[in-house]
């Protein structure tokens, strides 16, 4: 990458599945030097994930410094440090309920975000082979809640959830669900790397959040730098002037960055921050 930022980056924001973590679903120790590398030099690090908060485990303990969590695709931030939400946006309830309904005439495994909390349909569990990938089978398992009845489950709740999301299983349902979902313009449908649709609200996406939290410390987008690999990154991608696309991304995600890195097994996170750090060296000199 030949960087051509003209003022030293300030803030990194990762994307988490596809970009921080490989495969296998682990984060490198190459990737974990590199941010404490950039966080030892002054520059402060961040996470933008579509996960909820209660699947940031592993980051929790290969990176404890990482304070500021971007969750549900923006649409709830979390200050580690202080354990509290920063901001949350949420569905209205009926609006979820309604969105719910629809997802479930599908007869594929959902779930709701909710705060720190997914819940998942039980039912969808003697089929969860076909649902889920085998790469993060376990892990999805292993981090929600299944209830018996997901509808009257939530309704229990004041306020509807950040996110709904579904596994499809196969490529003929997620043309079908996009099919018939994609032209409502009161929430963003969008596709993930991990064989999942993700139903949002539309101003709460990765992008407004990364805004929101570099304004907090006076921090604009030409000094922010972003990095991931699905199209929930796009918004954070287009709205950085420092933006960077994971090698394993797919055409259009690249088209929405600045710069394409390595491919999330060969330590992408790594190469671009230390791409990043030789170039404020430069601009600070």
């Amino acid at each position: 990458m030949n960087l051509q930022n003209e003022k030293p980056v300030r803030l990194i924001v990762s994307d988490v599945d596809g970009t921080l973590v490989n495969t296998k679903k682990s984060i490198t120790d190459e990737n974990v030097a590199a941010i404490k590398l950039a966080m030892d030099q002054g520059v402060r690090v961040a996470i933008a994930s579509g996960r909820a908060w209660n699947e940031m485990n592993e980051i929790f303990d290969k990176i404890p410094d990482l304070r500021y969590f971007i969750c549900s695709n923006g649409a709830l931030v979390m200050d580690k440090q202080d354990n509290r939400q920063v901001y949350r946006e949420g569905f209205p309830k009926q609006q979820a309920l309604h969105l719910l309904d629809r997802l479930l005439e599908y007869g594929i495994y959902t779930e709701a975000y909710m705060g720190a909390a997914i819940y998942g349909t039980r039912e969808s569990l003697p089929r969860v082979d076909y649902y889920i990938r085998e790469n993060i089978r376990l892990f999805v398992l292993e981090t929600r809640t299944f209830v018996a009845d997901l509808r009257t489950y939530m309704d229990q709740f004041d306020m509807g959830p950040e996110k709904l999301q579904v596994f499809y299983g196969d490529e003929s349902m997620k043309q079908r669900i996009v099919q018939d979902l994609s032209n409502d313009t009161s929430y963003d449908l969008l596709l993930s790397s991990e064989g999942n649709l993700e139903f949002v609200l539309p101003h709460t996406t990765k992008g407004n959040a990364v805004k929101e939290l570099g304004a907090n410390w006076g921090i604009g987008a030409d000094q922010i730098m972003t990095i991931g690999d699905s199209h929930n990154d796009v918004s954070m991608l287009q709205f950085a002037d420092i933006s960077i696309a994971m090698g394993n991304s797919d055409d259009f995600v690249k088209d929405s960055a600045q710069y394409i890195t390595k491919d999330n097994d060969s330590n992408g996170v790594a190469y671009a921050i230390h791409q990043v750090l030789e170039r404020n060296k430069q601009l600070m000199s």
